[in-house]
Parts: structure tokens; sequence; C-alpha cells
């Protein structure tokens, strides 16, 4: 069995789990925002059919607990930066005649 000094421990073992620790806090991220269907349509800026479209499709990820249906806020981010959904905010306005 080796024995290590208190110093030998702390260069060892103690230093870098607590440089580890401190990178862990620095990037600890907010918790994930979860936006519910309407929640998720009015961020977007589209109707629950039009997101219910693009859910089917493919093109926009959800989760489901019981029946409610959830999307993720950072997951509406990359479909919008993926260009595969827009939001309306994006779209050309049309002026009504």
């Amino acid at each position: 069995m080796t024995s290590y000094s208190i110093d030998e421990l702390r260069t060892q073992l103690i230093e870098p789990l607590a440089k580890d620790l401190q990178e862990l806090r620095t990037h600890n991220q907010e918790p994930e925002t979860v936006l519910s269907r309407k929640e998720a349509a009015k961020f977007l800026g589209v109707t629950l059919v039009t997101l219910h479209d693009w859910t089917k499709r493919g093109l926009i990820d959800c989760g489901r607990i019981g029946v409610r249906v959830f999307y993720k806020k950072s997951e509406l981010l990359n479909a919008i930066t993926r260009n595969q959904v827009c939001k309306a905010d994006n779209y050309p306005k049309i002026k009504k005649r």
C-alpha cells in the first residue's frame, strides 16, 4: 500500500478536482425553457396548425408528457438557425387591398 503526504494528495487530487468544479460552475447553463404548444406557436409567430404540421414533418422536435406536447426553446431556435422553419417576423409583410 502506498502512502501519500497531504501535499501530494492536494496536488494529485484536490487541485484538479477544484479546477474541474470551477469550470463546471462557469459553464453552467440556465435550465432548459420548455414551452407548451400555444407558447411555441406564439414564439414562432405561427398558428397551432402550422406548428403541428412542422412537428409531423420532423422539422421541429417535441416531447410528450401523457397527452401534452412540449417544445424546448433551444430546439425551436436550432430549427430557425438551420433554416428549417422561419419565424413569422421574418416573413415579408403583405399589404391588404
